[in-house]
This record gives structure tokens, sequence and C-alpha cells, in this order.
């Protein structure tokens, strides 16, 4: 048997490359072109793009936005009151007025000015607080926390509710101070049980109007301290004249609080225990009312960083406290007091040029 021949292949031709039926066409300079049917659809693909290209795009219709209904937390007892805004304070509540009369009140006076809330169901005020001593009595004073800033204004110029012919006293904000200071008064080291009309019935003798406003902490709750108003500065200082209230067995303190000039004052450091008492006890043999007010700060200490008490203990005249400054340092509380000079401040300084 002869030797196997290889299959020959045929040469390929161009018109092999192509498949299918040749077509003839026209291109943009007039010259024929041959391709294949399986490139014409391809074209047609492309012409089709290039017409869906070319077309304006039609505008797309926005959708209309509904509203969503406006969802308010609303805080109860006085965990949450103190961290709403638009607070109004109401101080001297007539004896027997309700949170729930008072509540109704605003709502019924607010509705107009309610209305589109009042379809979602959203009330004009949010919260309403009657505070509380520390004995869980009624103080006579009190908070209302309304959902707007307008509602707030309405509320604060607005006539107040009236109980027994009696209506309290309204402020917007929770300012503590109001008045020029010469005309104030701070009191300190009131006892738990203290209500309003303990220190309206003390200070009673006293001519003209008054406001009194009991302080209280983040949580509502009775600090034991107040800061009283008066009309003018006579007043205020015939308020001083009579000394501290004794209300339950407890007498605080009272000052001004108004800065004092820095020649009635003397500056203290020492431990972080420095109190009032130490201060009271080291001066009490220049007499029982030589010292006019006492305000303390902390700060870290200058070597070894540890916090500090200063203060600063002002005398009720200017010979008492330079009887005090000879008197140089003394130790309380388990540490070492040191006594300055006060410097003056900027006030003072113009003055004396």
């Amino acid at each position: 048997m002869g030797p196997r021949r290889s299959a020959s292949r045929r040469p390929t031709k161009p018109q092999d490359k192509v498949k299918g039926k040749r077509k003839r066409t026209e291109d943009d300079d007039g010259e024929d072109v041959v391709m294949g049917d399986a490139e014409a659809p391809k074209l047609e693909a492309d012409t089709v793009k290039k017409e869906v290209a070319e077309e304006p795009e039609q505008p797309k219709k926005k959708k209309a936005k509904t509203k969503k209904s406006e969802k308010v937390d609303t805080p109860k007892g006085s965990d949450g009151i103190r961290t709403l805004d638009n607070n109004v304070f109401l101080l001297s509540i007539p004896p027997g007025m309700t949170e729930e009369f008072v509540r109704e009140y605003y709502e019924t006076q607010l509705a107009p000015q309610n209305k589109q809330a009042e379809k979602n169901q959203l009330p004009a005020v949010l919260a309403l607080l009657f505070l509380k001593n520390g004995y869980g009595a009624f103080i006579g004073q009190g908070v209302v926390s309304l959902r707007t800033p307008s509602l707030q204004g309405r509320v604060a110029t607005m006539p107040p509710p009236t109980w027994n012919h009696m209506r309290p006293r309204v402020e917007q904000g929770g300012r503590l101070h109001r008045g020029p200071p010469q005309t104030e008064i701070h009191i300190r080291g009131l006892p738990p049980g203290t209500k309003e009309e303990h220190l309206i019935d003390y200070y009673d003798p006293l001519p003209g109007e008054r406001r009194i406003k009991l302080v209280f902490g983040k949580a509502c709750n009775f600090i034991g301290e107040a800061v009283i108003g008066f009309q003018n500065a006579a007043t205020a200082a015939k308020a001083m004249a009579m000394g501290p209230p004794t209300i339950e067995g407890v007498q605080a303190t009272v000052q001004t609080v108004g800065r004092l000039p820095a020649g009635l004052q003397i500056f203290v450091q020492g431990p972080m225990a420095l109190s009032d008492d130490d201060i009271y006890a080291q001066y009490k043999g220049l007499g029982e009312d030589a010292v006019h007010r006492i305000a303390w700060r902390e700060r870290p200490g200058k070597t070894d960083g540890k916090l500090v008490r200063l203060g600063h203990v002002g005398f009720r005249t200017e010979e008492l406290r330079n009887k005090a400054l000879k008197m140089g340092p003394f130790k309380a509380s388990g540490g070492q007091v040191t006594v300055e000079e006060c410097r003056p401040d900027k006030e003072e300084e113009k003055a004396k040029k």
C-alpha cells in the first residue's frame, strides 16, 4: 500500500471571508461598499439608536410632594421639659390653680393660631409642669413649653389665666436675673421645704412690687436658692438691711447681686473642702455680719494640677476688709488658706483714671 496522501486544502478566496449574500450600498462618497448579511442588523441597530438619540426627551413630570405628618414627642414630668425650647415661666401662681386648668386655658386661647396643627392633632402646649420643692410640695411656680416660638411669644404677651381674681406672673425664657444688679438680692441656703409664699410674706413690709424667682437645676430640682428683684436700689438696700429669712428653723444667707468694689473684698485660695462656714468662723471676731457675701469657683493648681477652691469674700466696710487682710493666711478644712488683696476690674480702673 502506497503512502497516504494528505488532504490538500483549497486556498481561501477573499469572498469566503464574508458570509452570506453580498449586498451593495452606497456610502457618503458615492462609492460601492460590500458587506455581508451579518453586518446589516448592526447597521440597522446603530441607525435606530441614532434616531432615538436625536429625538427630544420628554420632560419628566414632578411628583407632588406629600406633607408628612409632624411628630412631636411630649415629655412627661420633669425629665424632658427643661430640654425643650420655647418655655414660658409662671411665677406667683394663685393657690388652687391646677395644671389642667392652665393647659386648657392656653389651648383654647391659642386655637385660632394653631388651626393647621390641630388638623394633625398637634397641641399648642407640649408640656406643662408645676414645680415642687424638696418635699414634693408645690412652690407656686411653673413651666409651660409651647410647640413653636410664635406660640411662645403669644403666651408671653397675652393675659395669663385668672383664678379667684388672681393671675400669675408670666416670663418668657429662663433668665434668672431681670433687673439691674443693684435692684436684686440673691438668697442661698434655703431649706428643701421653701415655698414662694415664705419669701412673699417675709418681704411683704417693703413697698412696691417684687419678682421672686426660685432656682431649679436641670432636673427641675430645687437647689435652695432664690433671686428677688425690687422696684429700685433703695428698696433692695432695705431688703439687705432686714437680713436673711429664717424658714423652717433654717437661716439662709443673703447677698447683693452686683459685684462689690475691690476695696471691699479679699481673695482666698484653699483646698476643695473650703466652705462658707470656714470663712464665717475665721472672721467671726470682726462681727456677726462682717462678711457680706462669698462667691466660689474652682481651678487646677499651678504646681500639681489638683483642683483648688478660690473665693471672693466681701465685707460690709473697707475697714473690716483691711482687718481681714492683716489677719493673714489660716488653716481650714485640712489645708492652708492664702489671703490676698482683690484686684479691681476694668471698670474700676477706668473710673480711677
